[in-house]
């Protein structure tokens, strides 16, 4: 193995794809290259491994490279939102910190981790970018008055992330413009262009350069009664910033520089030709002798455009940190600081070149893991960036099959290019080269294996996010297909007893698996797979929770040492000062605002389990204490309530009531949801009758009723309360300040099976169950959606339907329903609640109507002509009430949309 400074060759005029020529000059390096080939499979394992620690003392490089790092934070107005305590949403308290607080209080953490020499640079974005704190020396005055700017953001506007991204790389690239004022505060960005821009040419190319700030022959005209100033940029001052220590005491090549971009929404402000072409073609216009930096992205809560943020972080050499709620929030920025600290080196570059005596055979070579790959006739250049401490990159391939053995016809050749920041000139990169032997070959190895399952599974979850829509709602691959793509790992003997496959099987087997449920899609399955896969591609740990992440630095002494001293800062600072302190916060379930409960010690934001616990510890379920790893599918279910009306007919009130079929869907409901709820429209005689069959535990609801029961019962008249629409609000509002999580809707004639009120209890606003009469619209595959317009027909109905009850209390059922629905029609009081619902909280607000694979026939057939005729009416006018109602709220010609899911079998 050969350890070279590198410097490039011209291109080569002779062949257009020709592989890399080096001239380099041989001298003492630190990064091995180790190869494990297995003939068997055509796959050989090149691992780079670096320098366990930093040089010690006297030697002529010591301690960690000293950083340049920008903090990108979104403050648009989500940021606004509540960051409860986690585990402690339930309680009826806060502690008034919003998400910008916590990350205000990540952000302290960074800046009083950073050493003398390190710089940090603060910018936040909302409908534009302003940079309210430029590159400054972290020395012990700097870090107090940055923390003082930071302090005073508050939150605004929209979400330009382009803006916020392309002003963060102008800071570390030093290209902002020189005559920026500073404003801690400034609800206006901190700096405004010059008057005076002019152009050497009117180009196509020189308009986008302009655009993007880049462009060389831009000349800035002096403010009015100002000197141009020459100052470079990263020395732009804050108010009150110490310029005296303002130039850093090592080189630009001994530093490492960084983008940390932080978010919780997804952009609504997109540049014309998108984010990842406008970086690109920043990125290829850089001027050669910028400084090399990476862009780390990190999205906070489930309304994130995931994928967005993935791919910048793929095209910037970063990670990608998905943030669930506000516990996790110290650990990933904790972790993701502490590898920075440990980067060794940059831009690291890794060549396959496969050498062949026979022009005619097949060279060509495939590389595992969906990294940034450059094939060529020769073989593949892989890109692979930052390497840190102690910590080895190691890269599968596989290649042709004449490569191996005594008789092989291909050479390989092996050649990895990387900048060290203990080197005193990355003009001219570092150069380790190896060779391909029959010595390298071996029958069986369980670390190339491993690393093949690794980079399988990163590979199987880039093939979900490859065809995916950016309007999909759904992952278009199931459990199933999924496990069977990297089944050979998961089924491999030989990996069952290597603890680093045991814990990537660890979490694929549970939370990766679980993230890809429609239920849970959604909501963090399409966020936490890019994460973690980002994370196992790049070998870093991102945070305490993922168990297979845990493998990753853990013989790095300098990644280990700062991440338990960042911990240690983070825990130890002041809490933020609550942003919230003095608004109103409700808690599902309670009709009083929160009580302030000040936060003693930030430790509980930065939690090492978040949603996970041991299999030893209890949970509270219907059915008492139950260890969690003896908890099974179904066993927490949310708190449903379930509610059915009980009435006569106007034609047969004095008919006998018939209370066998009450009490066996009462009996049925019991074993699907927590508690029932009759609406009773009864004589007095009915109801004594049916008192006296119902369980023990029955209680009439009136104003006094505290104690939770099994059934309860609410009698109204029509006088009292109309039709039916104040009888649902009256249910509504009580399952809500019971604190039910969702509220059933049931007629007495309908029977659903228990499985099949879980598979529909956590999907959204309001989903219900297909009947024949119901327009249903079928997608091709199993589980996929099929998106219709609302009518009457292809909406969710009340005969059965299950809400969830805090999102429905915000309006309850419209009146309109009652009051607008023309004689001897049916009224449909979930189509207008649905098309407002969706007005007002778009992308909060979804609709599902659902088709089992045993097909309900409700309505289609009745005994009683009366009743029949009655139904066929009711079903004739649906479309027409529900179109009268949605244009009585004034909604007439407002799109709202009904996703139509077909479930067939236990495919859930």
């Amino acid at each position: 193995m050969v350890t070279t400074t590198y410097t490039p060759s011209p291109p080569s005029t002779e062949l257009q794809d020709a592989p890399p020529a080096y001239d380099s000059m041989t001298q003492p390096g630190d990064l091995d290259i180790r190869l494990v080939a297995q003939p068997s499979t055509r796959e050989l394992l090149v691992s780079l491994v670096p320098p366990t620690e930093p040089k010690p003392a006297g030697e002529k490089k010591t301690g960690r490279a000293p950083v340049d790092l920008c903090l990108v934070i979104d403050v648009s107005g989500s940021m606004d939102t509540e960051a409860p305590v986690p585990g402690k949403q339930d309680k009826n308290e806060t502690t008034g910190l919003s998400v910008l607080d916590v990350v205000k209080h990540a952000t302290r953490t960074i800046i009083e981790s950073m050493g003398d020499d390190d710089r940090i640079a603060v910018v936040t974005f909302s409908d534009s970018a302003e940079i309210v704190a430029p590159l400054t020396l972290m020395n012990k005055a700097n870090r107090t008055k940055v923390w003082s700017t930071i302090e005073g953001l508050r939150t605004r506007g929209m979400t330009n992330l382009w803006d916020g991204l392309k002003t963060g790389m102008n800071v570390v690239t030093g290209n902002t413009p020189s005559q920026a004022p500073v404003s801690p505060v400034s609800s206006t960005p901190s700096w405004t262009p010059p008057p005076a821009v002019q152009l050497s040419a009117s180009s196509d190319r020189s308009s986008w350069l302009r655009a993007l700030g880049l462009d060389k022959n831009i000349q800035l005209s002096p403010q009015p009664s100002q000197e141009p100033k020459t100052e470079p940029e990263s020395r732009i001052k804050a108010p009150g910033v110490d310029d005296t220590l303002s130039t850093p005491s090592a080189p630009k090549d001994q530093r490492l520089s960084a983008v940390f971009i932080l978010t919780d929404g997804q952009p609504n402000i997109d540049p014309p030709r998108g984010h990842i072409p406008m970086l690109k073609s920043y990125l290829d216009a850089l001027p050669s002798d910028a400084p090399n930096f990476t862009i780390s992205t990190f999205g906070f809560g489930y309304n994130l455009d995931s994928r967005l943020l993935d791919e910048i972080a793929n095209v910037g050499q970063g990670m990608y940190g998905f943030i669930p709620d506000s516990g996790m929030v110290g650990t990933v920025f904790v972790h993701a600081l502490a590898n920075l600290l440990s980067t060794w080196a940059t831009g690291c570059v890794l060549d396959i070149e496969v050498v062949t005596k026979d022009p005619n055979a097949d060279a060509k070579v495939k590389v595992l893991g969906a990294f940034p790959v450059t094939y060529s006739s020769w073989g593949a250049n892989i890109r692979l960036g930052d390497l840190q401490y102690g910590q080895s990159r190691d890269v599968v391939i596989l290649l042709p099959s004449g490569c191996f053995g005594s008789a092989a016809i291909h050479t390989v050749n092996i050649s990895a290019k990387y900048s060290p920041h203990t080197h005193s000139d990355r003009e001219f990169p570092s150069l380790t080269t190896e060779s391909l032997q029959l010595n390298h070959e071996v029958g069986n190895s369980v670390i190339l294996q491993h690393h093949a399952y690794r980079l399988s599974f990163i590979c199987a979850v880039s093939k979900i996010f490859l065809g995916l829509k950016k309007t999909s709602t759904t992952c278009p691959v199931t459990k199933s297909e999924f496990e069977q793509s990297i089944s050979n790992y998961l089924n491999n003997s030989t990996l069952k007893g290597y603890e680093p496959s045991q814990a990537l099987t660890t979490d694929i087997t549970s939370q990766v698996i679980l993230g890809l449920e429609p239920e849970h899609w959604n909501r963090w399955g399409m966020h936490y797979l890019p994460s973690l896969a980002r994370s196992h591609q790049r070998q870093q740990c991102l945070n305490f929770k993922d168990e297979g992440l845990q493998v990753y630095g853990r013989n790095s002494t300098i990644f280990i040492s700062t991440r338990d001293r960042i911990d240690q800062t983070f825990d130890s600072l002041p809490p933020p000062k609550p942003s919230l302190k003095d608004r109103a916060v409700y808690r599902p379930g309670s009709n009083s605002a929160a009580t302030y409960s000040p936060v003693a010690t930030m430790a509980m934001y930065r939690s090492c389990s978040a949603p996970c616990f041991a299999g030893w510890c209890y949970v509270d379920t219907e059915n008492g204490r139950t260890r969690v790893s003896d908890l099974r599918r179904g066993t927490l279910m949310q708190k449903v309530l379930t509610a059915i009306r009980v009435h006569k007919q106007q034609s047969d009130q004095s008919a006998p009531l018939d209370i066998a079929p009450i009490l066996a869907v009462v009996n049925r409901a019991l074993g699907y949801s927590t508690s029932v709820i009759l609406a009773v429209s009864l004589p007095a005689s009915d109801l004594r009758d049916l008192l006296t069959v119902l369980p023990q535990d029955t209680v009439l609801v009136d104003d006094e009723i505290n104690n939770p029961a099994k059934v309860y019962v609410l009698p109204f008249t029509r006088a009292t309360y109309g039709r039916f629409v104040p009888a649902l609000n009256a249910i509504v509002a009580f399952a809500h300040n019971k604190g039910f999580e969702g509220v059933l809707f049931q007629s007495v004639e309908v029977n659903v099976e228990p499985e099949d009120v879980e598979k529909m209890v956590h999907l959204c606003t309001g989903v219900g169950k297909a009947f024949d009469a119901h327009t249903f619209q079928q997608a091709l595959p199993d589980n996929a959606v099929s998106q219709v317009y609302l009518t009457g027909r292809t909406c969710p109905w009340n005969t059965l339907a299950i809400w969830n009850a805090s999102k429905l209390a915000r309006t309850g059922f419209l009146l309109t329903s009652e009051t607008n629905t023309p004689p001897n029609s049916s009224a449909i009081e979930e189509a207008p609640t649905i098309a407002l619902h969706q007005k007002l909280f778009p992308g909060q607000s979804r609709a599902i109507l659902v088709q089992f694979e045993a097909k309900d026939g409700w309505g289609t057939v009745w005994t009683d002509p009366a009743r029949a005729e009655w139904h066929a009416r009711k079903m004739a006018s649906k479309d027409t009430s529900a179109a009268a109602h949605i244009s009585n709220i004034g909604l007439a010609g407002s799109v709202t949309i009904v996703e139509h899911i077909q479930i067939n079998g236990d495919t859930t």
